[in-house]
């Protein structure tokens, strides 16, 4: 890893040499599409450098929006504050409600208010963050948790009642009431106003998600400056960006367990910038499923003491896991808890003393298990001796104290790394990299990897990989393309976020139109897309034609927002798996067979003046008739089978090999003859 630029975006030019994914299908537009073209060395712009920010005189805080709790810190007179709410707490919970009259409760009012009126109140708006209606994670949110989500213009929407009325909110609306809550609490403690900040997120969170949470701060009055990886703030906060070490890197795992989830992330930090190596994480583990085992004891015991039993009562369970959430946070710090519930189920009232060992004993098993399970994942690629790794933990005190003793066995008895205030971790970092910013610009950290591949959708719906999962980021890609007809004046490109090989079953970010081309045959046109994620992983697009120089990017400014139609998305599938391996070998021969017919016809068409003075006429009437007869067949044909593609590409080539070779073999003699005359 190099270190010796200090501008945000670092720009490094690759070109891929495969003419990979150019097909045809039925819901192909050929009026607009793109094929890929051989690789060509061009010369085409990226992306500015961004200029550092000059130093703020105005403050910068650090915003963490988790799950269930969010919080904001600030670095000031050389330390750094978490802030208190109103009611002295440091973690706010993630909740936003309306009254009746439709007055606006964010935080402890908003979950307290919930008790009574569920049906009011939103919340875990992060999981549904940037996400579409058609999203995997949306169903499973509604499956799992009891507050209505509707659709609107093909994304999800939080619905609840406002009095005798109902309203829909996005979760963008929910999570920038978050933020202007943390706002007005930071404004309230240094009694000036606050217009910047920077705000973590997790590090698989997509282009569409990074966009939407920056769109809420936005919402809220916020300049948002950064978009910071969690785990990176996390290794911040313990200092580790200034570790002395006779090792010119430092290797850090973050083992991250909240309220609702358990992320595991390993990162390097060289000369004080940090790059995210690998992540694993698990949404099901944390939280509200750790925290069953201790509701269905519970259940238990008032079922035993009362001899009801309890039906699926969701109003009931609802208050009772609420119960269970506040009481692990009480059980942080006391030995034991004090849950009371009125009128909990059938008028009988609820009341049980939850004591730390036995919660401790009853979420214990699943975590140690999960834990080895994602900490392996990380580690999978990377032979690193366990000494050389610091580990770092953040998250739920309660759990991660008694985890401790297991992971320190699990690490090889490498020393962990503990706050005394683990719930703060994530925000303190998050304030320190604020105040370095505005200091000294964006030097300190980076994600260096993209959490998805990126790419465009090609002729025929396939999906061409232009940056893939897992390079590194800052540097453009770029690859060349041409059109799919004759005289195209215009192609669209459409920009996608995923690893199936269909372009459509991948996220939609957006799409652009490169028009103004001059008239000419299919394959003639060279058209050079380049592509860039930036520091915050914004996805820039460039398109250049390059005998006219027109050049078009997207998004088009920085307000530019990338829509989102459909997603279909569903990679842990092992049926889904099997069916892109047959798509993409399908996908992959009628490639190969597009791109010959492809190069041959505009050799014929003009780009190789010397070979068509060279062939008789019988030649040439005998190559165009293959040529033409094959890009008829490649449009009247677009769902063949592989055999087919592979068997006209046979063809094709059995018709052109003979007469190029003879060519090829007169153009040799010829230059032996100039030789000689010479």
């Amino acid at each position: 890893m190099t270190a010796g630029t200090t501008a945000v975006l670092l720009i490094i030019s690759i070109c891929a040499v495969s003419r990979a994914s150019s097909v045809v299908s039925m819901e192909t537009d050929w009026s607009t599409s793109l094929v890929p073209e051989s690789f060509k060395e061009s010369d085409i712009p990226g992306v500015p450098d961004a200029e550092p920010d000059d130093a703020q005189e105005e403050p910068q805080i650090g915003i963490y929006l988790g799950y269930t709790h969010s919080s904001v810190a600030v670095h000031q007179n050389g330390t750094v504050l978490v802030l208190r709410d109103e009611l002295g707490n440091k973690m706010v919970p993630s909740c936003v409600a309306f009254t009746e009259g439709g007055d606006v409760l964010v935080g402890e009012s908003a979950r307290r208010y919930q008790i009574d009126q569920p049906e009011s109140t939103m919340y875990q708006a992060k999981r549904l963050i940037g996400r579409t209606w058609d999203d995997p994670e949306v169903k499973k949110f509604m499956e799992r948790f009891p507050i209505k989500v509707v659709e609107k213009e093909k994304l999800p929407y939080f619905e609840v009642k406002v009095g005798e009325n109902k309203r829909i909110i996005s979760p963008q609306e929910v999570t920038s009431m978050i933020i202007s809550k943390l706002r007005s609490m930071a404004e309230d403690f240094l009694g000036t106003d606050i217009t910047e900040a920077v705000i973590g997120v997790p590090s698989y969170f997509n282009d569409q998600q990074r966009q939407a949470t920056k769109e809420a701060g936005t919402a809220a009055g916020i300049d948002v400056k950064r978009l910071i990886p969690e785990s990176t703030s996390a290794a911040v906060a313990y200092g580790l960006d200034r570790m002395e070490t006779h090792r010119d890197e430092v290797y850090v795992l973050v083992y991250d367990l909240g309220t609702t989830t358990l992320d595991v992330s390993l990162s390097v930090i060289e000369t004080g910038v940090f790059e995210i190596m690998a992540a694993a994480h698990d949404h099901d583990l944390g939280g509200r499923d750790i925290n069953q085992p201790v509701m269905d004891y519970l259940l238990d015991q008032f079922q035993e003491t009362m001899g009801k039993v309890l039906s699926a009562d969701s109003a009931a369970m609802h208050r009772l896991r609420q119960e269970v959430e506040l009481s692990a946070l009480a059980l942080t710090a006391n030995p034991h808890a004090y849950i009371e519930i009125e009128s909990f189920y059938e008028g009988q009232d609820f009341s049980q003393i939850l004591i730390k060992d036995k919660y401790e004993e009853l979420t214990m098993e699943k975590l140690r298990l999960w834990s080895q399970h994602l900490v392996k994942q990380v580690l999978a690629d990377y032979h690193l001796p366990m000494p050389q790794v610091n580990v770092v933990l953040a998250g739920n005190a309660l759990l991660l104290r008694r985890m401790q003793p297991f992971l320190q066995e699990m690490f090889d008895s490498t020393e962990l790394t503990v706050r005394a205030d683990l719930e703060d971790a994530f925000v303190s970092g998050l304030a320190e990299i604020a105040h370095s910013s505005a200091k000294e610009g964006d030097t300190l950290c980076r994600c260096s990897w993209a959490p998805q591949s990126v790419g465009i959708e090609t002729a025929g719906g396939a999906m061409h990989v232009l940056l893939a999962k897992d390079a590194f980021l800052y540097q453009e890609v770029s690859d060349m393309f041409t059109t799919a007809m004759d005289n195209q004046s215009t192609v669209t490109i459409k920009i996608y976020e995923g690893d199936r090989p269909v372009a459509k079953d991948n996220f939609f970010l957006g799409s652009f139109d490169l028009s103004g081309l001059q008239p000419a045959p299919c394959g003639v046109p060279s058209i050079n897309i380049s592509l860039l994620m930036d520091v915050n992983g914004r996805v820039h697009v460039m398109a250049k034609e390059l005998h006219s120089g027109r050049v078009v990017s997207f998004p088009s400014d920085d307000d530019a927002r990338l829509s989102c139609d459909y997603r279909h998305t569903d990679d842990d599938s092992k049926a889904a798996t099997q069916e892109d391996k047959l798509v993409k070998e399908r996908l992959q021969s009628l490639n190969s067979l597009q791109s010959y017919a492809y190069t041959v016809n505009r050799k014929l068409r003009g780009h190789e003046k010397d070979l068509w003075k060279t062939l008789t006429s019988r030649d040439k009437e005998t190559l165009t008739q293959a040529v033409d007869k094959t890009l008829k067949w490649l449009h009247d044909n677009r769902q063949a089978d592989k055999d087919d593609f592979d068997k006209r590409r046979k063809e094709l080539w059995d018709i052109v090999q003979p007469i190029t070779e003879v060519y090829k073999r007169s153009e040799s003699e010829r230059n032996e003859e100039s030789k000689d005359e010479f």
